[in-house]
């Protein structure tokens, strides 16, 4: 709830603009900084304290609260900011660029503090469970810190919260939290009381009844009752098994071959032999502890003290000064029936806009039992009708999407405006997409597609698919909202058909499939009315909301093309089955501005009404704040900002006309009547908002007595709006990561109003401003990617940066002057990258990479590199060396690394006098790229044109010709160039779609005696990421005396630089002990160069926290690099789930390859210094370097595997990745391993809820 106090906050900065109260204002030397303030001003001031993280000055106004005011409110607070202090302040020690000493002494004060408060608010409220959950995260957290400096306390210490525990597992049975905790600390003591793992047994199974679908909880009883050896834990396979039915498909496609009758089977086992049953079950634990199911549930027992905030008093207050404050005036409103040429046969059934062209003015559809409109309609309510389309079936609704393909060349393309000098012209040009969105029409009768075709003499034409689309079985369709919920690029789509729930997979190119059975959708007898589709919980991925007959639900998305059903709030003990009436209309909104998504229900048979809510980032549990009613009809209802007062309103349609319910800036509304018909319309009609002469003011668009009505602001204030058009990637060769018109992607926007959001469902965003600039924009999409603006400036097209969202880890060097971005690492270790749906990348952990010399020169008596995590992925480290290679100016030497097995490369160098380039390089078209190949300049050659998502191109080769090669000798390539690549939700679409094949990676091909060429090489490796040299072996590939050699590829690979070389080839070193290399005789003796390496000792290595470098501007066809020397250290990236390494010193961690790593996640970097040699350089020669890292790397995407975590933790002997049952022990056993060094988390907030950006200058 403690968003609620941001919103109290800031409806009272608007209120009283002078207060300050978040800045002070009181007179000097007043405890709280606000003198005299009363009571409401006090208690504002205390919660948005809390909410910007000033934990310290609560506390204070806290204290003076309670000095005259002992409410159990104010004492329950006052604890809740004493315990947030307590845990800020551990965390600040954590860091060592503060005063660790100085804090650490504080420490004991701030517990004994927080412990008085606590156990106040415990005398005043004894029956209350969260005093008790505060006291035992208080005792938690101080044997956390007594570990470290004093372990025989620290035992005492978890002996008395061991009793405490008893105590208040038996005073409230079922609380999970409580539970276990009690099984943690139960567990801790076992060693001394080994009896006590059988007291643990009855709570845990209390919790377990008490949240039956939590499949954290049900894992934590059955490994209790393995270890006991109780046979009771056979009762428990079957629930198990059900809750794991949804996951089931995702072991088969990770190569594993057992299924979840493997684990049903241990029914029969224990029948003869308990211990093999309890085996297989203890395996399977493992298994559903790894789901994303179970890691979600385990958030959801997980407290964080803040949510627990009691704000009901300021409710109360706010709601008593809201009812003697005078109400948002009611601008008046003029309203047009609009005369529709051949709708009043049976009249207008339905209407809606939709902007056909993407002119950002909006045209209108209008819909009767047999027939659909186009046309353009005016502020007067004049009709020009546009196109006319006769209809299969009567329908009850319809949607604009574009469901060919994510690529911009796939639809019919939007009309352009001539080349033309004029500014409004080439604006309005400026804020078009590039597709046409189809139309999908829905009824009793099923659906359907509507195809926009050519456009001629300005007009649409259009026709309904008449082949089948895999929807043509769907019956009684009531309700249908489109969503990328695998984040590949392309709209799937979630259906109501017979009130039941519907989920259709986009195959691309218009077709769909079934995936309902990857999912639990709930109970099936339950008649589902409404739908809305958020990310409801903030934690990036797509949710579905759902109204069913009997209350609220949602389909929580457990990725990977899964949702698991939910009763809405049943976390709070106020159940979504019996708490909410039903909806046959839903939307989510941000009716309060406090970062959190709220409901507005349109009541399906009674009052309409809308529901505030808070999110919980930390567990990502929504929790029910209070509801208010809108208007005491059954209606449907749309949201907008219909006044631009930066507020969302909400539009209803009513049997008997529309209301505006105009939103009071705290989620209540005022209801206004715009008509009142005579007789009540036997259909409730829909109700649309849009902007149809382009200028900022919303329109609404109903049906009244048969026809299209328009509604019309008739006075406006002076406030300010903002839209936005957002579009996946505009090249017409495609990018394909994101949906062409963004839809489902979250817009956030910070100004002097505070802080809005908007879910993008449509071609265009509208904000009203009030009377005030933006500060910054906001666009989170589907798949992650963010992407702000500073100063937004209204109707302008926010399209999607070119950017990476995750690759590998940067590697920075230092020239002597500044800091320069070298290369990427860990390229041959992606975890989790599904190549297609079911098939994973393996992985190869060790990597040895040349560095530049020129990159890396003395800095303070050393060598140092940085390493930086800089994109949404997590990186792990092993082991770092750096090898010395000495040698003659006049030669070369490159390592022998590329992407691919080990067995193409070896741990070598490759050593070079001359070299010599090509005489000629062609493209298969023909195209001469030979001057782009001759040198490293960064001007590459490109042999493909076509590009069909990023990573992925036509097949295409570069056919290279260097006159007779002297085959006597040993021959290789040396290539130099960069590969940008797709991800693992790329790959599931391009799987997906029929029309698309996987990236070919490189291959050679040479003449054979015919004349023609044939594949010589299959798999020839290729440079990983960023610019890098890759030396190809020729030994063989000639069975003619045409030695032309064509590189041939379908990834998306740029070529710099070619060459031909006679080298030697030196071993460096054995993998697994790079502090002793071995130089040893040459494949080539007699053309051995001279060479000296020398591995350097690992000095230091120091871990934390720096930022994101600033991205420099590229065309599309260079790699993208970035500058050190300009960072920002606003968080960049959604956060991610599990632990990272704490900062500070992590040399210990990289000297040896044993599996204890240093885990990396977005902004951190880590500075390694290796010594330099005392010994000069010979005259003549230079010093150029190999790093040798081992480690893995794990991008974010929704569709790699665990990437939204950094756990599980990889290790050298896993079969696979995330590790299996049959790695279960060594999995633990690694673990336990970093028990002292992965202690630190990412903060949700500093995400979710981070500071405006401002531009410089600003005020």
């Amino acid at each position: 709830m403690l968003a609620l106090g941001t919103a109290i906050g800031l409806y009272f900065l608007l209120s009283n603009p002078r207060a300050g109260f978040l800045g002070g204002g009181g007179s000097e030397g007043d405890s709280g900084g606000f003198g005299q303030a009363s009571r409401f001003e006090k208690l504002v001031r205390a919660a948005s304290l809390l909410e910007n993280v000033q934990y310290e000055q609560a506390l204070a106004v806290y204290e003076e609260l309670g000095e005259k005011d002992r409410s159990v409110s104010v004492l329950r607070n006052r604890a809740i900011a004493s315990l947030a202090n307590v845990k800020y302040n551990i965390d600040l020690a954590q860091d060592p660029t503060n005063d660790v000493e100085g804090i650490r002494s504080r420490l004991p004060g701030l517990f004994e503090q927080c412990s008085g408060a606590i156990s106040e608010y415990m005398h005043m409220a004894p029956e209350d469970p969260i005093a008790c959950q505060l006291s035992v995260l208080r005792d938690s957290r101080w044997i956390a810190v007594l570990a470290a400096a004093n372990p025989i306390i620290a035992d005492e210490e978890q002996a008395n919260l061991l009793k405490k525990l008893e105590r208040f597992v038996e005073q409230f049975p079922g609380n999970a939290f409580l539970a276990t905790q009690y099984n943690n600390s139960a567990e801790a003591m076992s060693a001394i009381e080994p009896e006590v793992l059988q007291k643990t047994v009855g709570p845990l199974r209390s919790a377990h009844e008490a949240n039956p679908r939590n499949i954290y909880l049900l894992c934590l009883l059955v490994q209790r009752l393995v270890q006991l050896k109780d046979p009771s834990v056979l009762d428990y396979v079957e629930p198990l098994a059900k809750l794991l039915e949804p996951f089931e498909w995702k072991w088969k496609m990770e190569r594993r071959p057992k299924d979840l009758g493997d684990l049903r089977r241990a029914l029969e086992v224990g029948k003869q032999d308990l211990d093999a049953a309890m085996s297989i079950l203890i395996g399977w634990v493992g298994e559903a502890k790894a789901t994303e199911g179970s890691l979600v549930d385990a958030r959801s027992i997980d407290v964080n003290e803040l949510a627990f905030l009691d704000l009901r008093d300021l409710q109360g207050m706010l709601q008593e000064r809201n009812a003697q404050e005078a109400k948002i005036k009611v601008e008046p409103v003029a309203s047009f029936l609009l005369d529709v040429p051949g709708s009043q046969v049976g009249g207008s059934q339905g209407v809606k806009f939709y902007d056909w062209d993407v002119d950002t003015r909006p045209e209108v559809l209008v819909w009767t039992q047999t027939e659909l409109l186009l046309g353009q309609a005016d502020l007067k309510g004049a009709w020009k009708e546009l196109a006319r389309l006769r209809l299969p079936c009567p329908i009850d609704g319809l949607l604009a999407a574009d469901f060919f393909s994510v690529d911009a060349h796939r639809g019919t393309p939007a009309p352009r405006q001539a080349e033309t000098m004029d500014p409004q012209k080439q604006l309005q040009a400026s804020v078009r997409h590039e597709t046409i969105r189809d139309l999908l029409l829905y009824g009793q009768q099923g659906i359907h597609l509507v195809s926009i075709g050519p456009i001629q003499d300005g007009k649409p034409t259009w026709k309904l698919l008449e082949e089948s689309v895999g929807l043509s079985d769907l019956k009684g369709v009531t309700a249908v909202s489109p969503i990328d919920w695998e984040s590949d690029g392309d709209l799937d789509l979630v259906i109501i058909a017979q009130g039941k729930l519907v989920l259709r997979e986009n195959l691309g190119s218009r077709m769909f499939q079934e995936a309902s059975g990857f999912s639990t959708l709930g109970d099936p007898s339950r008649k589902a009315l409404s739908l809305a589709v958020a990310d409801i919980d903030r934690d990036v991925d797509l949710d579905i909301v759902v109204s069913f007959e009997d209350g609220l639900g949602v389909l929580e998305n457990i990725q990977h093309g899964q949702f698991r059903f939910r009763e809405f709030f049943d976390s709070d003990g106020k159940s979504g089955k019996s708490s909410f009436g039903p909806a046959g209309s839903l939307a989510i909104a941000e009716l309060n501005n406090d970062y959190s998504w709220d409901l507005v229900l349109g009541g399906a048979d009674s009052e309409s009404t809308s529901i505030l809510t808070a999110t919980d980032y930390k567990t990502a549990a929504v929790r029910f704040v209070r509801q208010s009613g809108l208007c005491k009809e059954a209606a449907r209802i749309v949201t907008g900002d219909w006044n631009n007062d930066a507020r969302i309103d909400v539009l209803a349609s009513t049997a008997s006309g529309v209301r505006l319910c105009l939103n009071q800036g705290d989620g209540s509304f005022s209801v206004v009547s715009w008509s009142e018909l005579a007789s009540p319309q036997e259909t409730i009609p829909g109700i649309s908002l849009g902007d149809i002469d382009s200028d900022g003011w919303l329109e609404a668009i109903s049906i009244e007595g048969g026809k299209p009505k328009l509604f019309v602001s008739e006075s406006r204030p002076e406030n300010r709006h903002l839209i936005y058009r957002v579009k996946g990637i505009s090249d017409p060769n495609g990018g394909g990561r994101n949906n062409q018109y963004a839809v489902g992607s979250t817009m956030e926007l910070f100004g002097p109003f505070g802080y809005q959001a908007r879910i993008i469902e449509d071609d265009s965003v509208h904000f009203g401003l009030a009377q005030s600039d933006a500060y910054s924009l906001r666009t989170i999409f589907v798949n992650g990617l963010t992407q702000g603006i500073i100063d937004p400036r209204s109707n302008e097209v926010l399209e999607e940066k070119q950017v990476l969202i995750g690759s590998c880890p940067f590697l920075y060097g230092w020239d002597g002057s500044r800091w320069v971005l070298a290369t990427d690492l860990l390229w041959n270790a992606p975890l989790g990258l599904q190549v297609a749906k079911g098939k994973v990348l393996a992985d190869r952990r060790w990597e040895y990479l040349k560095v530049d010399g020129a990159l890396l020169k003395p800095k303070d008596g050393y060598y140092e590199l940085r390493i930086t995590e800089e994109l949404w992925e997590s990186a792990y480290f092993d082991h770092l060396a750096l090898l010395a290679v000495d040698h003659p100016a006049e030669s070369q030497w490159f390592s022998n690394e590329k992407v691919g097995p080990g067995s193409i490369a070896q741990p070598s160098l490759w050593g070079y006098g001359a070299t010599q380039g090509p005489l000629s390089a062609k493209d298969s078209r023909g195209r001469d790229w030979n001057s782009e190949v001759q040198n490293t300049d960064g001007v590459y050659a490109i042999a493909f044109e076509k590009q069909y998502k990023q990573g992925l191109v036509e097949p295409s080769y570069l056919e290279i010709d260097f006159g007779a090669i002297d085959t006597t000798r040993s021959a290789q390539l040396i290539l130099t160039g960069w590969i940008y690549p797709t991800d693992t939700s790329l790959n599931i679409h391009i799987d997906q779609n029929k029309d698309l094949e996987s990236p070919e990676p490189l291959s050679l091909w040479t003449v054979d005696q015919a004349g023609e060429f044939r594949q010589t090489v299959p798999f020839a490796g290729f440079p990983g990421g960023k610019p890098k040299t890759i030396v190809v072996p020729l030994d063989g590939l000639f069975s003619s005396q045409d030695h032309r050699i064509r590189l041939a590829h379908s990834s998306q690979i740029y070529w710099d630089q070619i060459r031909l070389g006679y080298g030697a080839s030196i071993p460096i070193s054995d993998l697994d002990n790079p502090q002793r290399p071995m130089v040893l005789a040459s494949n080539d003796p007699n053309s051995l160069r001279e060479v000296s390496l020398k591995w350097l000792t690992l000095e230091s290595a120091d871990l934390q926290y720096r930022g994101f470098s600033r991205e420099l501007p590229r065309t599309r066809h260079e790699p993208h690099w970035y500058d050190y020397q300009t960072v920002s250290e606003q968080a960049a990236w959604p956060p991610l789930r599990g632990k990272f390494t704490r900062y500070g010193d992590v040399e210990p961690l990289l000297v040896f390859n044993d599996d204890l790593l240093v885990v990396m996640g977005p902004g951190d970097e880590m500075a390694v210094r290796f010594e330099i040699p005392n010994e000069p350089l010979p005259e003549g020669w230079v010093r150029d370097f190999v790093l040798h890292s081992v480690g893995w790397d794990k991008d974010a995407a929704m569709n790699t595997l665990e990437g939204q975590s950094s756990l599980p933790l990889p290790f050298s002997r896993m079969s696979q990745y995330p590790p299996g049952i049959e790695d279960s022990q060594e999995a633990a056993r690694v673990g336990r391993m970093h028990e002292k060094t992965l202690t630190r988390e990412q903060s949700p907030e500093g995400f979710w809820k981070r500071s405006p950006a401002r531009s410089v200058g600003r005020q």
